[in-house]
């Protein structure tokens, strides 16, 4: 396309021309669309004035610019020479395959500086026999390693994400442990960017997941296919360092922190990012404080973009334009569901918005779309939260310091006495006090809500099955923390707690928007300012437009989570934290939508061309009729969804014994806890350690934890403890070393791989129900309920049945694996529901019995106890 003749219509160039004498022949941003007279002839057909600017310079919207557009802007000076900023601006839209055009005042002379791009009438679709030639004996894949065998499972499901994107389809596919799955999506997807232009996003759950991709699978895709591609990664840009705060940092770097030992940091985030790589925060190894690290992140509510000087060096930008570039770019859900509350609100999915636009997408770890959709679907404010930004703009500590006290000395000195006077006579004698007055609502609020929740009617849980009520007690992330959580709904059946909640709630928007009207007036002074350079201008505006826009945020979450109305969303608060402990103490407002479906068929499934699910865990006895209704895939034409099952390439039925005890107590009942630590002990004794012990509360975690510990270290078995370390530390220090036992809870269920003889047991404490006081649980069981269904079948025992399978998931990672599960809830054998969860599993050796018999077939099987390795007939049956 380097020689592309581009053709400027006469009725079109006295438009252009026109419209740049209208504004006094200064700089306009044009966005045209293009039709083709012949392989390599380009005519303009339509143009659209997107910006106008002064002689230097004009704002390069360019989130309206679609694939296959040209944008144009004029120089006055008649030079068309491109700045380094065109090139910047065209490099950014080239990525796009958006054309990019200077023009003089006259339109009479254009450079074409990126040729406009001729958009395909029809997609080329990708050959299933070319995809199935790539995972061949002999292929591509078995000549790149050495270790690669042919995987049925994985063909089949590379064929069909082929066929998906093929027919613009709606997939979900279940792939067993060891099927390949990442290869299986990535290989089809690869092809058919390359054929056809439009990036593929990658969006994945864990963090774990995203390394694999981006430093071990695509890189071996990359050297062994026969097409060259590209690939991405795009993190949440709060995750970059913002050159331009950098620079501000260095300068003032005691004025913008606390302490000495914040300075410190501060220094050494500057001095770190001189040589960055990629300049995310997790280049730095420990990751420094939320407050130390806000001062230099980007945002972008402070992002001069194209006007910056750092623009074309930017740390966030240029991941944005690879991503641009990229065939494939991988993104998690929070990040992608983050995009999509954006195109709610717009309507738009060619523009781009957090993610660069697309219409095709495989979310792997699918199992998750619905919490991850409920979170950014909904609202969260946090007391903590609004204390933790007005101490930013204010320090509660030294009055001298805070960004509003630096934004008005810069003020001072750059000759802009007037907005700085705004701030030191409005904001910051205002600030001090609405930040007290509303902690002082806040904190009645907590009172309040905590009172609600320990008054609530609470009822014992039976087989997990939820009680409809306030709110209760939780064991989780805060007890962890030596804390607790008490969450209470807020509805229609309390009003008096509700009707209290509005009065506190009003009063600190009131406050809200108050700051935000002075932070709008010293903006309006500064803008209006002269004397100050244009750049200058425009950061130290950033700031007091950011605090407005951010202030009226708080306003509209405030709004939203009090619009009672809306009954299809559930709201609740949390408490954090003791009375006696008032640095945690906390309270959290929440509001998310009880049902997701409806807002995925609009946001994701309809619009979008092709979506693929993929999980290890998306079926219950085979069929995926809880995510369907969960998802609103039930709702998709037969024709357009199609569900289908991988199976692991493992052999499950001589690899695993899968055992559970029959004389042991329910969980809940007297005696449970100690049962639990003893049997844990004795297995631990028989497997030599080498195990995981998974819980669903952190409390018994703790208790078990601290009753073994002495023990097990004595004998030589090391009890690690999710909470003491870093998931990774913690895993790295399993893997190695002497014996392990790590007792974990949810962030050990799922995402980890420990392969070989590090781990040959998995204990499941306890079936693992979701608490049934979280009031979403309540709001979604009593919807179903509404809707005449059967919420405990229908929706609770699914839901626990997929992280059954995921606990389950980590024993096997190999084919030499092996090794028992022990399952110490024999609800699972006394309960009608007991046999979904153990027909969701793999077929396996399995074991009943009472617990004495059970801990010597363990022993037995792993060849620990002296006696046969093989299960003595009659105590072992196929499951």
């Amino acid at each position: 396309m380097a020689d592309v003749k581009l053709t400027i219509p006469e009725k079109i160039r006295k438009f252009l021309a026109a419209t740049i004498a209208s504004t006094s022949g200064n700089e306009v941003f044009f966005l045209a669309k293009v039709g083709w007279e012949g392989p390599e002839a380009a005519a303009i057909e339509e143009v659209d004035v997107l910006a106008r600017g002064n002689v230097h310079s004009a704002p390069a919207i360019v989130k309206r610019a679609e694939s296959w557009d040209i944008a144009i802007h004029n120089h006055p000076s008649g030079v068309l020479t491109p700045s380094d900023a065109d090139i910047a601006v065209a490099g950014e839209l080239g990525n796009r395959q958006v054309g990019f055009a200077i023009i003089d005042n006259s339109a009479e002379r254009h450079y074409l500086v990126v040729p406009p791009m001729r958009r395909r009438d029809r997609p080329e679709k990708v050959d299933p026999a070319e995809v199935e030639a790539i995972f061949a004996p002999g292929g591509p894949l078995a000549s790149g390693s050495p270790d690669y065998e042919v995987r049925p499972g994985q063909v089949a499901m590379a064929r069909e994400v082929a066929e998906a994107l093929n027919g613009e389809r709606v997939v979900a596919i279940e792939a067993g442990t060891g099927v390949g799955k990442s290869f299986a999506y990535l290989v089809p997807s690869i092809l058919w960017a390359v054929k056809n232009g439009p990036r593929v996003i990658v969006s994945t759950n864990t963090i774990h997941l995203q390394e694999q991709l981006m430093t071990k699978d695509l890189p071996f895709l990359a050297r062994v296919l026969p097409v060259q591609f590209h690939f991405a990664l795009i993190k949440g840009r709060n995750n970059y360092a913002c050159k331009r705060k950098l620079e501000e940092a260095a300068r003032a770097t005691q004025e913008l922190v606390e302490t000495d030992g914040a300075a410190g940091q501060l220094r050494n985030i500057v001095e770190w990012a001189r040589t960055a790589g990629e300049g995310s925060r997790s280049e730095l190894g420990a990751p420094p404080p939320e407050a130390v690290w806000e001062k230099v992140m980007s945002e972008t509510d402070k992002s001069l973009k194209v006007n910056c000087k750092f623009y074309s060096e930017c740390f966030f930008y240029r991941a944005k334009r690879a991503a641009y570039a990229a065939d494939i770019v991988v993104v998690n859900h929070h990040l992608f569901f983050a995009d999509l509350a954006v195109r709610r609100e717009t309507g738009n999915y060619e523009y781009d918005a957090v993610i660069p636009a697309y219409k095709r997408v495989i979310f792997d770890e699918a199992h998750h779309m619905e919490d991850v959709a409920s979170n950014f679907l909904g609202v969260r404010f946090t007391q903590q939260g609004m204390r933790n930004r007005f101490n930013r703009l204010v320090s509660s500590r030294d009055e001298k310091k805070g960004a509003l006290r630096y934004l008005a000395q810069v003020l001072h000195a750059e000759g802009a006495p007037a907005a700085a006077q705004e701030i030191e006579k409005g904001l910051l004698q205002t600030v001090p006090k609405a930040a007290q007055r509303i902690d002082q609502e806040l904190s009645a609020a907590l009172d309040q809500a905590e009172a609600e929740a320990l008054t609530a009617a609470r009822g014992p849980e039976r087989d997990g099955k939820a009680r409809s009520g306030s709110g209760g007690a939780v064991e989780g992330a805060a007890a962890e923390a030596g804390g607790r959580q008490l969450h209470v709904r807020v509805a229609a059946g309390r009003r008096a707690f509700q009707q209290a909640l509005t009065e506190r709630l009003h009063a600190v928007k009131e406050e809200l928007a108050i700051l935000c009207g002075q932070a709008g007036k010293a903006a309006r002074l500064l803008s209006g300012t002269e004397g100050l350079a244009a750049e200058r201008r425009g950061g130290l505006l950033l700031e007091l437009t950011s605090l407005h826009g951010r202030l009226d945020v708080l306003q509209s979450q405030i709004a939203t989570f009090l619009d009672f109305r809306d009954e299809k969303q559930v709201r609740w608060v949390e408490v954090q934290g003791r009375r006696d402990d008032a640095e945690r103490r906390n309270i959290v407002f929440s509001s998310a939508p009880i049902r997701v479906a409806e807002d995925l068929l609009q946001l994701v499934f309809n619009p979008l061309a092709t979506v693929v699910m993929a999980s290890a865990t998306l079926s219950v006895e085979g069929g995926v009729s809880y995510l369907g209704d969960r998802l609103g895939l039930d709702h998709l034409p037969v024709e357009r969804f199609h569900f289908s099952e991988q199976p692991s390439p493992f052999d499950f039925a001589n690899q695993v014994l899968t055992l559970v005890p029959d004389d042991f107590p329910e969980p809940g009942s007297s005696g449970y806890d100690g049962k639990v630590a003893e049997v844990v002990l004795e297995i631990l004794r028989r497997s030599r350690g080498r195990a995981f012990v998974l819980f669903t509360s952190y409390g018994l975690l703790q208790r078990t934890h601290s009753a073994l510990e002495a023990t097990l270290r004595r004998e030589g078995i090391i009890p690690l403890r999710q909470g003491e370390a870093g998931r990774s530390d913690l895993l790295n220090r399993f893997r190695s070393g002497p014996p392990h036992a790590l007792f974990g809870t949810d962030s050990f269920w799922e995402g980890v791989d420990v392969k070989g003889e590090a781990l040959e047991c998995v204990i499941i404490t306890r079936l693992p129900f979701r608490v049934p006081t979280e009031p979403i649980q309540i709001a979604r069981v009593e919807e179903i309920e509404s809707r005449g269904g059967d919420a405990f079948n229908c929706y609770s025992v699914p839901q626990a049945v997929l992280k059954f399978k995921q606990g389950f998931g980590r024993l096997i990672r190999s084919t030499t694996d092996r090794g028992t599960v022990v399952v110490l809830d024999r609800r699972i054998l006394t309960k009608r529901y007991g046999r979904t969860f153990l027909r969701s599993l793999p077929p396996t050796r399995f074991f009943k019995g009472p617990t004495a018999e059970m801990l010597a077939s363990l022993g037995a099987f792993l060849g620990t106890s002296g006696e046969p390795t093989t299960i003595p007939a009659g105590e072992s049956e196929a499951l």
